[in-house]
């Protein structure tokens, strides 16, 4: 299956401090305050940090 984002090593480590960004400033914890919810499919953190990594590969 082809991916939107390309897996280079650039990108693996994007995710992972942009994954680290979040759980360190609980992101999660601020969406579901915000009342941050979707009906089904993906969990709305991880629908927030795709579109979140978009910005910062220029895409």
């Amino acid at each position: 299956m082809n991916t939107i984002i390309p897996n280079d090593n650039n990108n693996k480590q994007l995710n992972f401090a942009i994954t680290r960004f979040f759980k360190d400033n609980k992101i999660g914890y601020i969406l579901k305050q915000c009342n941050f919810s979707k009906g089904k499919g993906f969990s709305c953190i991880k629908v927030f940090q795709y579109i979140f990594m978009l910005v910062f590969t220029l895409q």
